[in-house]
């Protein structure tokens, strides 16, 4: 679906400029606002239409609400492999190509808006579904998702290099997220369901620290990479003027944010950064921190009882 949209994004930029180099297409861009085009029987924005569908793209690429389902699943590899393309490189591909297409976007308002729509969306419902996830790599799956909501966001609302600023961020701590996981399920023996994990704190201190590392920047605590990078979003979110930040509760405010203003409160976070936090405390707390766990039968992962002691 996604592959589709994107292919049928080419090649109406094709249609459009005669090219598919984008320093060809960047320079025609301008001549095109206001041209329409003919799609399904209807009269649309030639731009609007070329970015909806581009993004399209950048949905199934970056696993954005309602073509996510595959990035949990693709969980089954590997950790270093998802440490690697599901943290840092493939599913950040269609924020990459949306930054790198924002000549396009910046003409076409109505798109920037649908892209803020749903990255704020996958935000929200993603950190929501990790909540309720027993897998602990679904978990960082469904973070990882969120956080590309949070990118998107970035985005739509014109700060491109916010979202890149926070796409770099993220890749060093959910990777850390993701090789930490892996000494976890490792440990236990291939035994990744957190229901049965507990009390390794002491069995496994680097990974302890690890972990509240990589935990920490996650949850945006100051002074961490993540507090840098998601506080800038959400400020971007705050100040931006586009439509979609009002459907999602992010309040417009076009002149100076109250960060420039002396003695101002700071924006509250939205209910994305709050559910996540409680999502990634609780993974890091229950495998590491929690009660110790029995095995339903005993000999069913024969390292348990050596790592326990």
């Amino acid at each position: 679906m996604g592959d589709f949209g994107f292919s049928l994004g080419i090649f109406t930029a094709f249609v459009m400029t005669g090219a598919l180099d984008l320093d060809t297409i960047f320079a025609q861009a301008p001549a095109l606002t206001g041209k329409t085009i003919h799609f399904l029987s209807w009269d649309v924005d030639a731009l609007t239409l070329m970015c909806f569908l581009l993004f399209m793209g950048a949905m199934g690429k970056s696993a954005q609400f309602l073509l996510h389902t595959w990035l949990p699943d693709a969980m089954e590899g590997p950790t270093p492999v998802s440490a690697l393309i599901h943290a840092a490189t493939m599913v950040t591909a269609g924020v990459f190509m949306v930054a790198r297409l924002s000549p396009l976007f910046d003409l076409a308002p109505t798109a920037q808006a649908f892209v803020t729509f749903i990255g704020a969306t996958t935000a929200f419902f993603a950190a929501t579904i990790a909540l309720v996830q027993n897998d602990i790599k679904r978990i960082i799956a469904y973070s990882t998702c969120s956080q590309l909501g949070y990118m998107f966001v970035a985005m739509g609302t014109g700060a491109y290099s916010i979202g890149m600023f926070h796409l770099f961020t993220h890749a060093f701590f959910k990777a850390l997220l993701f090789l930490g996981s892996g000494s976890v399920i490792i440990a236990m023996h291939h035994e990744q369901d957190i229901r049965h994990m507990g009390g390794l704190k002491d069995k496994l201190p680097l990974t302890y620290w690890t972990m509240v590392m990589g935990t920490l920047a996650l949850t945006g605590f100051p002074l961490t990479a993540g507090y840098f990078s998601k506080d800038a979003i959400i400020a971007a979110a705050y100040v931006s003027a586009n439509l979609a930040a009002d459907l999602h509760d992010l309040p417009r405010q076009p002149a100076r944010p109250p960060s420039l203003r002396r003695g101002a409160r700071e924006p509250d976070g939205d209910g994305a950064s709050a559910r996540l936090s409680r999502c990634r405390l609780d993974l890091r707390g229950l495998p590491i921190l929690g009660a110790v766990r029995r095995p339903r039968r005993e000999g069913i992962f024969p390292r348990l009882a050596e790592i326990r002691g």
